[in-house]
């Protein structure tokens, strides 16, 4: 089936609604600093929204502006592969957000505002972190990923993985995260009796001093991995170290006993908890006098050491439970944090899903469900994708939240860009959705406050853009919520939905000198390439003379689906025609990691045809296999009846899970149930180039 191409750089002209004649400019090579200087505009606003001026921002790379009175500040720099900006003004809190060159072009340069939290007495701005150790793959990799840490360089090794995000971190007054490993020189002579065991060396500690980390959490099911010995060692280094802590002990009572810090003349406690006590022989928690382990974080244990906290200390709990890759945190969760928050906690963060959950304010304090990983070396796809949590507090009053995007490459914690920025933004925004929650954007970050009451929904704007004729799937920016369809004429299909798979883009490849290692390739010559993409980069797939098959495949496994109809979406450009065709390569309940790897239950749908020179977009529609199976990778092979080598250009692969799906819709608007939850408009009609425009709620 001929599909419309659609390429990102024409998006922005739709959106400045001129309809017809409007061409895609030549896009520049991202990652390589040129001649080619741009004009970037930023703003910056307070709480309320107004401008601040005389605010400065900075790019990192070393230009500087300030706002005038519109609260606006105008650069001219060089393009680069990076924004990074710094915001600032006096009696505000600073903040740095980042962007790709991808997203300047999406924008046409002119960034979306960011606002500044004000300063005020006894005002502090808090982080969170997910998990962080640093041991297996970090010194022993999977073949062709790079090794990151080396006995003799252990310290700089360990600093490097965080320096990107250092600056972030540096900006908050104190810093907290869940460290899920036991600290030690050496495996003891005796584990814990099961699969996996942890444990990271003293330099960890030193190297999130550096990056500017002050508490960790101990409260998690792995704090005991090798016993009371590994208990005993990383209490041991942590009292050597200016790090706080809490949440495991060498008693039940030195468990249950929170870290104390005071910041900016206010005291603050953290307690840390693990949810379960563990299903071995010997159990993972602290026991009387006699064990040493985590804290048990049974509603008895909360209930008594939060109420036991001195009435003026700002106490915030950190509790480690729900289910590894689930969709939200489990009634136990709730009910814990929930009652954590009656007994006189102030804020609760939570984890070990490894995958993102969302926010709640109750009773006007915040919860945050999970935050993915941090300095974590899980390669499932799910868990690459994160966010760390500024949480500023008037004492013991929440007063603001913004939580920041995190792409984990290559095991990093990364400021995300892209399309991973639109994924985790969107899906904490969705888990996020209540009465009792504002959320909304600041440039690149979601900002959660209290819903006021005379709220109404001031700074909502409504925008519109041209759909092409024929079949093409688009995703939207991560602060833009389809909310309705104004067709022009009838007989338009539709359907709305989201990108499980956040990766397909590219446009991260690089930055910071990562390559992501998310694939396979039939031949050794295919790869990630700046030779002809759609924005920045593209997949390259080379054919050798005397074949007519290249592939490529996802290097692993996706752990979580949902039910919905799937759709593999990808633009694909050849100089022949080509036939492609998607397989689905599937883990059974049965099998172990190597041998589905190695031999996977395969399922391949019918092949379309791939017209030459042009950019051309492809859909294959698929039922998702039954969610027994524990797990679902991508293959795409393109087969020619040449015998001669050649260059397959591949961008812009999405995993659609659609939500309303077959909708015929006639003329006039269309309203969509569950805004929040889409990122994705397909639309197919075989009228006029103009076929109906697309409205968007954009919250500022």
């Amino acid at each position: 089936m001929a599909m419309v191409a659609m390429k990102r750089a024409g998006l922005y002209c739709l959106l400045s609604l001129v309809i017809a004649g409007c061409e895609s400019a030549k896009l520049p090579e991202a990652g390589v600093a040129n001649s080619q200087t741009v004009q970037l505009q930023l703003s910056v606003v307070d709480e309320q929204g107004y401008p601040i001026e005389n605010a400065e921002v900075v790019l990192l790379a070393g230009s500087e502006a300030s706002t005038d009175s519109r609260g606006i500040a105008e650069l001219t720099t060089s393009t680069s592969a990076l924004y990074q900006f710094r915001y600032s003004a006096p009696g505000f809190f600073s903040v740095i957000h980042t962007f790709s060159e991808t997203e300047r072009q999406d924008l046409d340069g002119i960034f979306p505002s960011v606002r500044l939290v004000e300063q005020a007495p006894g005002r502090v701005m808090l982080a969170f972190t997910g998990d962080v150790m640093l041991t297996r793959r970090y010194f022993e990799p999977y073949p062709d990923e790079p090794q990151h840490l080396r006995m003799e360089n252990l310290l700089e090794d360990s600093k490097t993985l965080l320096t990107p995000i250092k600056p972030y971190l540096e900006l908050a007054d104190y810093v907290s995260v869940n460290l899920e490993t036991p600290i030690m020189e050496a495996a003891g002579e005796l584990g814990a009796s099961k699969s996996i065991l942890f444990y990271s060396h003293p330099e960890t500690l030193e190297a999130l001093t550096w990056a500017g980390v002050d508490h960790v959490s101990l409260g998690n099911n792995h704090s005991t991995d090798y016993l009371d010995f590994g208990v005993e060692q990383t209490v041991a280094y942590l009292r050597q170290s200016s790090l706080d802590y809490s949440g495991a002990g060498m008693t039940e009572a030195e468990a249950l006993q929170a870290s104390s810090a005071e910041v900016k003349g206010v005291n603050y406690n953290i307690l840390g908890y693990v949810g379960w006590a563990g299903s071995g022989e010997r159990s993972q928690v602290a026991e009387g006098d006699h064990k040493a382990g985590a804290a048990l974080g049974s509603m008895e244990n909360i209930l008594s050491s939060v109420a036991a906290q001195p009435e003026n200390t700002v106490t915030i709990v950190e509790y480690h439970g729900s289910a590894e890759y689930s969709e939200g945190p489990t009634d136990q969760t709730q009910e814990r944090l929930r009652a954590a928050i009656d007994a006189g906690a102030d804020a609760a963060i939570a984890h070990h899903p490894h995958v993102l959950h969302g926010f709640e304010l109750y009773k006007e304090k915040l919860i945050a469900y999970s935050l993915g990983n941090f300095l974590f070396d899980q390669f499932i796809y799910e868990t690459q994708r994160s966010a760390m949590l500024y949480l500023w507090m008037d004492e013991d009053k929440f007063h603001s939240a913004e939580a920041v995007p995190l792409y984990i490459n290559n095991y990093r914690p990364t400021p995300a860009v892209g399309a991973v920025r639109d994924y985790s933004l969107r899906r904490l925004a969705y888990q996020s959705a209540s009465d009792d929650l504002r959320l909304g954007y600041s440039g690149g970050h979601l900002t959660i406050d209290r819903q006021l009451v005379d709220d109404d929904g001031a700074g909502d704007q409504q925008q519109q853009v041209a759909v092409p004729a024929n079949r093409v799937t688009k995703p939207l920016l991560w602060n833009q919520h389809a909310v309705a369809l104004q067709m022009n004429e009838p007989g338009i299909s539709y359907r709305v939905g989201k990108d499980l798979w956040a990766y397909g883009d590219f446009e991260t490849e690089d930055l910071y000198g990562l390559q992501a290692h998310n694939w396979h390739f039939s031949h050794p010559a295919s790869g990630i390439s700046q030779g002809n993409a759609l924005d920045s980069y593209a997949m390259q797939l080379v054919k050798g003379e005397g074949e007519q098959l290249t592939s490529f495949g996802q290097k692993y496994f996706l752990r979580v689906w949902d039910e919905n109809l799937k759709s593999v979406a990808f633009s694909v450009h050849s100089e022949s025609q080509l036939q492609a065709q998607l397989c689905l390569e599937l883990r059974s309940e049965d099998m172990g990691t190597a041998e589905a790897r190695a031999n996977p239950e395969i399922r391949c749908l019918e092949r379309q045809e791939v017209q030459p020179n042009d950019w051309q977009q492809l859909v294959f529609d698929f039922e998702p296999p039954p969610q027994d199976y524990r797990g679902l990778r991508l293959r795409l092979d393109f087969y020619t009846s040449s015998d001669n080598q050649e260059v397959i250009f591949v961008d812009d692969i999405l995993l659609a899970s659609w939500g309303e799906s077959g909708i015929s819709a006639q003329s006039g608007r269309e309203v969509l149930d569950q805004p929040n939850q889409y990122n994705l408009i397909e639309f197919t009609n075989s009228g006029n180039l103009d076929c109906c425009l697309l409205e968007y709620s954009i919250n500022r």
